[in-house]
């Protein structure tokens, strides 16, 4: 699914899927592309999803059997499934698309699945979570407006950047500080919202975009669109006030999504031919999230323990939510 975020610019409505008004399945990973003359196209490709009925023990087991791999977490009878983030505490978050065409967020937790709808809304997305159980994502009201959403202690609350045209929650810190990115119009920049207040994260310098999508500690994540006019966009790290570059080697394209506090951070690269990969940054070291049997991948969330979820695509073009246990991640 891709958002030209483009659009938004002198526009009241701030969803505009693929060109038109369908309600069309909402997604967040993320690479941009450049059409000449025109702003980043973010592919805020915000994958998520799950359903697993008995928990974390079991999805091991299913780990074990598929050769000591990853597990595959699937929504019954969902066209689609993604994951979109797992918290310290083992829950997942992400979002799922019904029979009926239909997409919700859903929360796994303590061998239970639940569906989270913000009220009166046509599409929900849950990206993040926290060990708090504290969570964030967007919704599409029937209007075709979007928002931005915290669910916490069982209550919705929703926001957006004030003056933006476009803004979207993407990560929530253990500490409960949310980030993400918002537009007024024109570039786009990250923000944070913290106890109650806005701030923007620095724009990185020499990119025509910056991006932020999660936060641990003193640490931002995100991307940096058209730096220095390169026409493509590149993962960065703000630690300490100093940015630097994570990109995948050899890769022409890099988005990061998720971030925790030892660390490492996972995200997804192109490839020469267009086609998205997983990866884990830990360490100084970039590992392929990769196996043979997906056509496409995404590695979206990681928990303190280094487990991972994510979303890859089969042949049949069918989006599937994973779980990688730390333990048979790849090595480099």
């Amino acid at each position: 699914m891709n958002w030209d975020l483009t659009r938004y610019a002198n526009m009241n409505r701030t969803t505009d899927f693929l060109g038109t008004t369908d309600n069309q399945p909402l997604s967040f990973n993320a690479r941009p592309t450049r059409t000449p003359g025109r702003g980043v196209i973010l592919r805020m490709s915000l994958m998520c999803s799950f359903v697993l009925i008995v928990g974390i023990a079991t999805v091991l087991a299913q780990a074990e059997k598929a050769h000591k791999r990853y597990a595959t977490i699937d929504y019954p009878n969902a066209n689609n499934t993604q994951l979109t983030a797992i918290s310290a505490s083992g829950d997942i978050v992400g979002l799922y698309v019904s029979s009926d065409g239909a997409q919700h967020g859903l929360l796994y937790s303590k061998g239970k699945f639940t569906s989270i709808d913000y009220p009166g809304a046509a599409t929900t997305v849950v990206t993040s979570i926290n060990a708090r159980g504290d969570m964030v994502g967007v919704y599409v009201d029937t209007n075709n407006n979007l928002y931005s959403f915290l669910l916490s202690k069982g209550k919705f609350t929703s926001f957006t950047y004030p003056g933006s045209t476009f803004s979207a929650a993407w990560g929530i810190s253990p500490s409960g500080d949310i980030v993400g990115p918002y537009t007024t119009g024109g570039p786009l920049h990250g923000y944070i919202l913290s106890k109650g207040k806005f701030s923007q994260v620095p724009d990185y310098p020499g990119a025509s975009d910056t991006v932020a999508t999660m936060m641990s500690g003193d640490v931002i994540i995100g991307g940096a669109g058209n730096l220095n006019n390169d026409q493509t966009n590149h993962g960065f790290m703000l630690k300490h006030g100093v940015f630097s570059l994570i990109d995948f080697p050899g890769s022409p394209w890099v988005f990061i999504s998720g971030l925790n506090p030892e660390g490492e951070i996972v995200g997804g690269h192109g490839d020469a031919t267009g086609v998205e990969h997983g990866f884990l940054y830990s360490r100084g070291d970039y590992i392929a999230i990769d196996f043979p049997e997906w056509t496409s991948s995404y590695a979206n969330g990681i928990d303190p323990q280094g487990d991972i979820v994510g979303r890859y695509t089969d042949a049949q073009g069918t989006y599937h939510g994973y779980f990688l246990p730390h333990q048979y991640r790849p090595k480099k």
